[in-house]
């Protein structure tokens, strides 16, 4: 990160595979390979400058063979009326960067546009969430947390030192709900989505069962069933859920998705 703040990024693609995959939150979609990454920062160079950043609360979640590490990332910057060391940090400003994307999905062969998404950095907080998935009718467990509001998926955030899948079975526990004749979770069967809300990066774990025995919880106000017709979900849930059925258990779509 140092040489880019110099405006100087050959140190850091030295460290980028070929086949690397990377995301910049300044444009709207990933680059792919170490080709396309040096043609964008050949456009940008010389035009970056920060004098220090910092790498804040790091965390690193694993799940099988999947790997995510997370951290705030924050860059400082002189004010023009600093004249020194201690007045530059004083007076430095905190930069809070922002993505937005499209999410273009493929079910069954078909390319289907998705919501624009905007995504803000850096997020506060992580969940690991569960979409169970009953067999005979394709309904959803949903979760109420506060009365008058819109559902969510169970779950919450992951304890120091679990994996999402170990996060998401004990929050089960808490939120009484037992899943009667589960699939055996695959560390393969993940979903990501971000809550701008909550500014809440979350990962989905797919359980696919004959039923649910769910009782009371201090943890919320109620579980229960919904079907795929319903739309009692947090703005763009419901779509995002659908189409990840489709994607990942396409038998269990009992909906079929359309977008306007």
């Amino acid at each position: 990160m140092g040489p880019l703040g110099m405006a100087g990024p050959n140190e850091f693609m030295a460290i980028c595979g070929t086949d690397s995959v990377n995301f910049d939150p300044g444009v709207q979609r990933h680059f792919g390979g170490l080709t396309a990454l040096a043609e964008y920062y050949e456009m940008i160079r010389g035009k970056v400058h920060f004098d220090r950043f910092e790498l804040m609360h790091p965390l690193v979640q694993e799940t099988g063979n999947a790997v995510v590490p997370t951290f705030n990332y924050a860059s400082f910057c002189c004010t023009a009326a600093a004249t020194s060391v201690s007045s530059c940090q004083g007076g430095a400003d905190l930069s809070h960067m922002r993505t937005e994307y499209t999410e273009i999905w493929n079910v069954a062969g078909e390319e289907i546009t998705g919501q624009n998404k905007v995504v803000d950095l850096p997020f506060k907080r992580m969940s690991a969430r569960a979409v169970i998935i009953r067999r005979s009718d394709g309904s959803i467990v949903g979760t109420l947390h506060r009365r008058g509001g819109k559902y969510a998926l169970p779950g919450g955030a992951p304890e120091d030192g679990e994996s999402i899948l170990e996060a998401v079975v004990r929050e089960l526990e808490e939120e009484n709900i037992r899943l009667i004749n589960p699939e055996q979770p695959s560390d393969e069967d993940l979903a990501v989505d971000f809550f701008r809300g909550y500014a809440e990066l979350s990962i989905w774990h797919f359980f696919v069962v004959d039923d649910a025995e769910i009782g009371q919880s201090d943890e919320n106000v109620k579980s229960r069933w919904v079907s795929q017709d319903e739309d009692v979900w947090y703005p763009g849930m419901r779509e995002r859920l659908l189409l990840e059925i489709g994607t990942h258990h396409s038998g269990l779509a009992k909906r079929e998705l359309v977008v306007e």
